[in-house]
């Protein structure tokens, strides 16, 4: 097997692990939105969210099928700038943890 084979196998795999993770965020918004007011208004966002979700695993699943140079390209570098959004996100939140009960402390002093 060669290396291009088991990075084809790897991407197919987390292409299809993502795609499943947007599908299943999409299933469980609809089931949550239609007990709610507007639910056609929120179902349509929704479909829409997840279509422009699964933009990312499309095109490492195609990239990777069709030794799509670009398509990879725009795959990883997707997922490497959610991945340092995803590191802020963590970091700023506990930041704010911390934080904010040396904030409270300082409030009550």
């Amino acid at each position: 097997m060669s290396r291009f084979d088991h990075t084809k196998r790897c991407v197919l795999c987390l292409s299809g692990f993502a795609a499943l993770l947007v599908l299943v965020e999409a299933l469980s918004e609809v089931a949550v939105y239609s007990r709610l007011p507007d639910t056609q208004l929120r179902i349509a966002c929704v479909v829409i969210s997840c279509i422009i979700a699964l933009i990312v695993p499309c095109c490492g699943w195609q990239g990777a099928r069709d030794r799509n140079e670009s398509l990879l390209g725009c795959f990883s570098g997707c997922n490497y700038f959610c991945g340092v959004l995803d590191c802020l996100a963590v970091g700023l939140g506990a930041l704010v943890l911390l934080g904010g009960g040396a904030l409270t402390r300082a409030a009550r002093a």
